[in-house]
């Protein structure tokens, strides 16, 4: 390993950036600390570590004097353990791992563990950049390896299924902390984020995909709707967002609750004791709320990954309120005439 470090670092940069004899000495110096640090990573092979290295020599060497190596070693060791960086995504990318290897790497840098109550908890090192966008780069990525993985036979991984309510939440908490002001509801939030530029995180004008929401209007048996609410998709199909009435997101994560360790409570009697009095309130956000699409298109993939694996992976509140509502008929649920109507925001994907 060490060989390895040194021929990048004392090798290759030397060659190519003509080193002076001060930043030979450093470099000398710090090569055993970019290894240690980088050994750190989890799973990382050869190719990744690579690029980590000769990015943070890179850096460093673009710097301004003031900026020391060990600075901007720190600096990148922080973006490499954000998922959804520029950084991240590169090293994602290069890695020469199979396409299985690295999905089970992500799992496992994020510390995705089934914990006794049968939900996902994410305990690990790596945590979602927060200005990952909805529509981001590493997302679309990520769900084109779970297709060529698991397209065919369809997804049986609960950690994998699972995973898709983290970057719910990651999406919804992105909209409200960068759109989102004191006045506006959700959906005006999202028509902000539809129409800002890309660099502001925005999607640049690209308008949304409006689908039939169906399957997010459940009901109790024998209590009919009186409200509706509406789908909306990013471009790519695998940000979705489910908008009621009110013009407010519907979501598990208004909802659930996390402990003092930051893990999300999975215990369906507590809730059933919290939400005594609002009961429905919390099972129809569960129920009727968004779900990450691994998906591209609404077809035989989308039901293979996203729509069957429900019946058995999903975490055991949800299934358990599942086994009391049901969804709208063909002929029972119609779309509105406000969402059959044109707008800048959306447009219609079916």
């Amino acid at each position: 390993m060490a060989s390895f470090f040194r021929r990048y670092i004392l090798g290759i940069f030397r060659y190519r950036y003509r080193l002076t004899v001060k930043e030979n000495q450093l470099l000398e110096h710090y090569h055993l600390i970019i290894q240690k640090i980088v050994c750190e990573q989890r799973g990382w092979d050869e190719k990744a570590r690579a690029y980590f290295v000769k990015n943070c020599v890179k850096k460093y060497l673009t710097a301004n004097e003031t900026l020391s190596l060990d600075k901007v070693i720190q600096t990148e060791l922080n973006q490499s353990l954000r998922v959804g960086t520029t950084l991240y995504y590169k090293m994602y990318k290069k890695s020469s791992l199979s396409t299985e290897k690295k999905i089970a790497l992500l799992l496992n840098q994020m510390g995705a563990e089934i914990d006794n109550h049968g939900m996902l908890q994410l305990t690990g090192t790596h945590t979602f950049d927060v200005k990952m966008a909805p529509h981001g780069k590493f997302l679309h990525y990520f769900s084109k390896l779970v297709q060529r993985a698991y397209g065919r036979e369809g997804l049986k991984d609960k950690r994998l299924h699972q995973f898709r309510i983290y970057i719910d939440e990651h999406n919804i908490r992105y909209i409200r902390s960068y759109f989102k002001l004191p006045s506006m509801n959700d959906e005006q939030a999202l028509q902000l984020y539809v129409t800002n530029p890309k660099k502001s995180g925005g999607l640049g004008g690209r308008k949304l995909i409006a689908e039939r929401g169906r399957f997010h209007n459940k009901s109790k048996r024998n209590a009919p709707r009186t409200s509706e609410n509406r789908k909306r998709l990013c471009p790519n199909f695998h940000g979705e967002f489910i908008i009621d009435d009110e013009g407010e997101f519907v979501s598990q994560w208004n909802v659930l609750h996390r402990d003092f360790n930051h893990r999300v409570v999975s215990d369906w009697q507590y809730y059933q004791t919290v939400y005594r009095d609002k009961l429905d309130y919390f099972e129809e956000q569960i129920i009727n709320g968004e779900s990450f699409n691994y998906a591209s298109w609404n077809g035989k993939i989308h039901r293979q990954l996203d729509v069957y694996p429900t019946r058995r992976l999903d975490y055991p509140i949800r299934r358990k309120i599942a086994k009391k509502w049901r969804s709208p008929g063909l002929k029972e649920y119609k779309w509105r005439q406000k969402d059959r109507a044109k707008t800048k925001y959306y447009r219609r994907g079916f």
